[in-house]
């Protein structure tokens, strides 16, 4: 089995501007000469705090039976994003369809953050034929998609999950293909109460994979 390697600590910390005027307090890289003046005013600043190091996992997280299909999704920010979340929460494999732009772009990685080197994916040019190959292995299609078949996703824990599952992400605007949305076994909705009625496709994508994993740990 292998161990994990501990990286080098983090060497953030917090400046504030010596002006009681402004005191304008930030974090900032200790190494960074730019944080020995404030960005606000420019009167010299002091280290405020000691480097901070974040706790990192001591023992690797079981791989959960995920995958998620990003089909047509544009934003390269959101695909970036659903990088970092799909590592984090522990996804198999992303399957990136059509325009979904791939770790190949290199401005990917400013949202990824270097998830796209370790995260496993592929590129399929047709989300459909990808789709109805899931289907084939076995897999559960679950599509992030409001309608009159959707479940919110406060009610997970009570779905089947002991298949594997495939969460299902499409366009920014036109939604998921309505030819793949035929194919899922669930449409899963985030309930909302302010005035839009969907949150980024990046953002439901992390929520729904999380509260997939708490369900299966239940």
């Amino acid at each position: 089995m292998s161990q994990l390697v501990s990286p080098p600590p983090l060497t953030y910390g917090y400046f504030e501007c010596r002006s009681t005027a402004c005191q304008f307090r930030f974090p900032a890289d200790i190494g960074n000469v730019r944080a020995k003046n404030c960005p606000v005013c420019g009167t010299r600043t002091e280290q405020a705090s000691h480097e901070t190091e974040r706790p990192r996992p001591t023992t690797p997280v079981a791989p959960l039976p995920v995958v998620g299909v990003l089909d047509n999704v544009r934003s390269l920010l959101n695909v970036g994003t659903i990088f970092r979340s799909a590592d984090g929460v522990g996804v198999e494999h992303l399957y990136l369809c059509g325009i979904t732009a791939t770790p190949e772009h290199r401005k990917l990685s400013k949202s990824a953050l270097g998830t796209e080197a370790t995260q496993a994916w592929s590129h399929h040019k047709n989300g459909l034929v990808l789709a109805q190959s899931l289907k084939q292995q076995g897999y559960q299609l679950w599509a992030l998609e409001d309608g009159d078949r959707a479940v919110s996703a406060g009610d997970i824990q009570n779905l089947p999950l002991k298949q594997r599952i495939a969460l299902v992400v499409g366009h920014e605007r036109a939604g998921v293909d309505p030819a793949i949305l035929a194919l899922c076994d669930q449409h899963i909705f985030l309930p909302m109460h302010g005035i839009k009625r969907s949150l980024n496709v990046a953002t439901a994508f992390t929520t729904v994979a999380y509260l997939v994993r708490f369900a299966m740990e239940t």
